[in-house]
């Protein structure tokens, strides 16, 4: 079942790297109650549209989404954390994003966001 405009995010765990490189679980649900919170989801890190054109939008206008009362912008891909953190140095985040890996694809599955590939030809 997709998530619609209304719905409680479901509790899922994800992952990123802290200060010393080591992978912490965060809730969605935890980082979502210290107020208004935007959340992307991106097919993946390094991908040539999310890197020129989806994450750099939210980079350049993070001032804007402050002024806004955002609290806190969140992206989330299934990436690993390690490639997360790496994306998100080579994209100059600083501290504006926290980017958030769903290893198994749990919360991306409970918000009907997953596909399957099979079928497609490439």
């Amino acid at each position: 079942m997709k998530i619609k405009a209304g719905d409680k995010l479901p509790s899922s765990e994800l992952f990123c790297l802290n200060q010393n490189n080591e992978v912490i679980k965060i809730d969605i649900l935890d980082l979502c109650k210290i107020g208004k919170s935007i959340v992307l989801g991106m097919p993946g890190a390094f991908t040539k549209t999310c890197s020129t054109l989806h994450l750099p939008g939210y980079i350049k206008n993070y001032d804007l989404a402050l002024k806004k009362g955002i609290k806190k912008i969140i992206c989330i891909s299934v990436n690993d954390p390690y490639v997360m953190n790496a994306w998100g140095k080579i994209q100059n985040i600083e501290d504006k994003i926290l980017l958030l890996s769903d290893v198994k694809a749990e919360f991306t599955k409970k918000i009907g966001a997953d596909f399957n590939w099979r079928g497609w030809s490439l």
